[in-house]
């Protein structure tokens, strides 16, 4: 990420409320605890079956996310989509319960294997992630409507 990327988010950040700012880091502590946990189970090497001698590493044993090519981060998603699918139904069991607290918390880890499968897909996930992110930044009262549902929808024309 360059520095002008960098400045842009402060910038960003700094014109956030403090109640977004508490939010903003409550994802950043869950960014965190996720590359963390990564690096602590090596799902890097052991999980992607990436040969240990094609994993560059620096520092004290951390090491830079390998890029996959297209077929390989399918096979990766394909792969993890089951994760998904069992934290959603967790969450929608204890949603249907009206168990509140309980599905907050299935709710972030949802989040939490949606990341982790994009952490591990490769340096090319920070694109995606930030093609994304402009994608809807771009989105505005003019190009889009709120539904009858809370969806934002792209006006027609």
């Amino acid at each position: 990420m360059n520095d002008n990327k960098i400045n842009g988010l402060v910038a960003r950040h700094n014109a956030l409320t403090k109640e977004d700012k508490a939010f903003v880091y409550s994802m950043y502590e869950l960014a965190i605890s996720l590359s963390e946990f990564h690096e602590r189970f090596e799902l890097f090497r052991h999980r992607l079956m990436i040969p240990p001698e094609s994993v560059a590493s620096h520092g004290e044993g951390l090491v830079h996310r390998p890029t996959m090519t297209v077929e390989e981060q399918v096979a990766h998603m394909v792969k993890r989509l089951p994760f998904l699918v069992e934290e959603i139904g967790e969450h929608a069991k204890e949603l249907n319960g009206n168990n509140f607290e309980l599905a907050i918390d299935e709710m972030i880890d949802v989040v939490y294997i949606a990341m982790g499968t994009l952490y591990t897909a490769g340096e090319t996930s920070d694109a995606w992630c930030a093609s994304v992110a402009l994608k809807n930044d771009r989105k505005t009262l003019k190009t889009h409507y709120v539904s009858d549902t809370g969806k934002v929808v792209k006006r027609e024309g």
